[in-house]
């Protein structure tokens, strides 16, 4: 059998917008730097509109490496059902943060997957993949034990190998392999950065984050530890999404700013090689780390850098929930002051808001929704979600506590819009679907009608069933958003 591919890697299933893998792109580039044998790598990317099975088919692959989140996760086990029938012999390894989070569940409900790797996978897969080359693609001639960071089989049991450490020098990884990904669709004007119709892709300059919210599950993942690339790294990727292309991107770090002096750094270099004429960008930050002049001064020269956009997770505007969610590490008055701050220096503020968490009231989510409205001339858009209990964090513990996940499948574990799982006894269902559709009709009214014509040409090319689900949701709901002085 002749194999095109050694590691054919599979991004299964699509996401709410169409983003390329970033952990298949950082997989990739560290085994073509650092592994001892690995030569030809290829992608199946069903986010691309790729078709897996057909790829799989025409490469012959000896190795299908599987990255899944949780909604993911079954799609990513038919696929490995399809290489087994289609060939016994091919390896199939699953990893993200399904499988990091429940490692040994994963790979007893899942047959199909030989091993998994947990946590960061760059150095487990490096480790992993060479055994398998020197025991010529016999995956029961690898003392899986003595790898780090793995979840096997062996004799018809799961065991989970000593966890790795994780990396302390990101600069030693190198730049995502974006020459993988299918770029004549991802060089189309697309909505990395949201609201924005630009040819952007996410992108990380840290990883970790010090907090602990009970709905997050980068603690588990990153153990509360913000590691960070350098500025110089940081400006290399950006030359290199230059080089491909690119003019913009969406900065994925759970809390860009946990460092203001690189910040100011990477800005001042921006700047100074003149990419902030070239691209555009946003980023996530946290609302109580904007909370004097200072951070106004340096949310002015993200601007002149190139920032367009910031993106806050205010969660909620009720204190109490806010206050469960973040572990006391935030108050709506922060919020209320971040927005502030942050208009003054100009850039556009977007905000993402939780609705129906266990033990909210109908009070809670009223205050939310008017925290919502009272900002409405602040915020350039804002998204309403669902809140959902990704398995591995203590919302999960809560939810599976009351009672509220038996007979819920992987699937209902999704992006939060439009779902129709409220996860929650605390509070009506009905009034949660209501109060999301309704804060989502309001955002959608906010937005220009260029604006709306640009988004609908993008997401009528990407996922048409999605768009209609949309305007059906806008155009035909028969409630209408109520004044926040509404009770």
């Amino acid at each position: 059998m002749k194999h095109k591919s050694e590691i054919l890697f599979v991004n299964p299933g699509r996401y709410l917008y169409a983003y390329p893998s970033l952990g298949i792109g950082y997989l990739s580039s560290y085994l073509k730097k650092y592994s001892k044998y690995v030569e030809k790598i290829s992608l199946a990317d069903e986010n691309a509109k790729e078709v897996p099975e057909d790829i799989i088919k025409e490469n012959r692959p000896r190795i299908v490496g599987i990255i899944a989140s949780t909604p993911q996760i079954n799609r990513a086990h038919a696929i490995a059902e399809f290489c087994k029938a289609m060939d016994k012999d091919i390896i199939c390894i699953v990893g993200g943060v399904h499988t990091s989070i429940l490692p040994k569940r994963t790979l007893k409900e899942f047959p199909c997957f030989d091993v998994g790797v947990c946590g960061e996978g760059e150095e487990t897969l490096k480790e992993l993949v060479d055994n398998i080359f020197e025991a010529d693609f016999r995956l029961d001639k690898v003392d899986c034990s003595s790898i780090k960071g793995l979840v096997y089989r062996k004799e018809d049991k799961v065991f989970v190998s000593p966890k790795r450490e994780l990396i302390k020098n990101l600069d030693t990884i190198p730049i995502p392999d974006r020459r993988l990904y299918n770029l004549k669709f991802y060089l189309k004007p697309r909505q990395a950065i949201r609201g924005v119709a630009r040819k952007a892709v996410q992108m990380m300059s840290s990883r970790g984050c010090p907090y602990n919210c009970r709905f997050c599950s980068s603690c588990i993942m990153w153990e509360r530890k913000v590691r960070f690339h350098s500025s110089e790294r940081f400006i290399e990727e950006v030359e290199d999404l230059i080089s491909l292309g690119f003019n913009g991107f969406f900065l994925h770090d759970d809390t860009f700013i946990a460092d203001k002096k690189r910040v100011h750094q990477i800005c001042e270099l921006l700047i100074k090689k003149n990419y902030h004429k070239k691209l555009i960008w946003a980023a996530q930050l946290r609302p109580n780390l904007i909370n004097n002049e200072d951070d106004v001064e340096m949310l002015r020269l993200m601007k002149k850098a190139g920032c367009l956009q910031v993106e806050y997770g205010f969660e909620s505007g009720s204190d109490k929930v806010l206050s469960f969610l973040k572990r006391n590490s935030a108050t709506i008055k922060q919020n209320q002051k971040a927005i502030d701050l942050t208009k003054k220096s100009g850039l556009r503020i977007f905000g993402n808001f939780m609705l129906g968490t266990q033990g909210e009231t109908k009070e809670d989510i009223i205050k939310t929704k008017k925290f919502v409205l009272r900002n409405s001339n602040k915020l350039d858009y804002f998204q309403a979600y669902i809140t959902t209990p990704y398995p591995g964090t203590e919302l999960w513990d809560l939810c599976k506590k009351e009672g509220l996940l038996k007979d819920v499948t992987w699937e209902k574990f999704g992006m939060g819009i439009l779902d129709e799982v409220v996860f929650s006894n605390t509070v009506d269902h009905d009034f949660v679907l209501q109060t999301v559709r309704e804060l989502t009709q309001h955002a959608v009214g906010k937005i220009s009608t260029i604006d709306k014509l640009k988004w609908l040409r993008v997401r009528l090319a990407d996922d048409p069933k999605y768009v209609f689900n949309m305007l059906k949701e806008h155009f035909f709901q028969s409630a209408s958003i109520k004044s926040h002085d509404d009770k």
